[in-house]
């Protein structure tokens, strides 16, 4: 009598590693559903309130001391009034919570990369400005900022960042793209 191969266990690695397939395409599908469609700064800005605690994906102009400008536009209108184009940015910290929905997003190596590159062009430099496109979660809203003016209309007192210029915020989860540096001669 011949001796049959017992074949249970290559059974259970096929399925296992099924399994684990199915799991790998289902998280790169969620994943690519979660990557927003690149717009202009400007655009996202125009409409802020609909984008407000939204995940994110712009290109502009990274300005050191000034945040992500818009390339395509100097002002836009918000509820009335103009503002610069720009937004400041911020980063999720090791210590916070990310927002809900962002955990997967997150790229710590594409920041910090950007934030060397940054460093290294400011030895020589007064500033500097890059073309970027990046990932993140705008704010743009936030009642503190608002007041109820004499006739009713609500109105917005202040913006976000160093002594609230900017209408919004972007919390920078990523950094999809950095264009070469160019440095800012400094003002005399």
């Amino acid at each position: 009598m011949k001796a049959t191969p017992n074949r249970q266990p290559l059974r259970a690695a096929k399925c296992i590693l099924g399994a684990i397939g199915v799991i790998f395409m289902a998280d790169l599908i969620v994943h690519a559903e979660q990557q927003p469609k690149v717009q202009d700064l400007c655009k996202v800005l125009r409409e802020a309130d609909r984008y407000d605690g939204k995940i994110v994906a712009v290109k502009g102009v990274l300005r050191t001391g000034f945040g992500i400008c818009g390339e395509s536009c100097k002002q836009v209108t918000i509820d009335g009034t103009k503002w610069p184009a720009a937004v400041a940015t911020s980063y999720v910290t090791p210590y916070q919570s990310p927002p809900v929905g962002s955990e997967t997003l997150i790229d710590r190596e594409s920041i910090e990369a950007l934030d060397q590159k940054i460093y290294a062009a400011l030895r020589n430099a007064h500033a500097v400005e890059c073309k970027v496109v990046v990932v993140g979660v705008l704010r743009s809203r936030d009642e503190k900022l608002f007041y109820t003016d004499k006739s009713g209309k609500r109105r917005r007192a202040v913006g976000f960042g160093h002594l609230g210029v900017f209408p919004a915020e972007l919390l920078v989860l990523s950094v999809k793209s950095v264009s070469a540096m160019r440095k800012i001669p400094a003002m005399r």
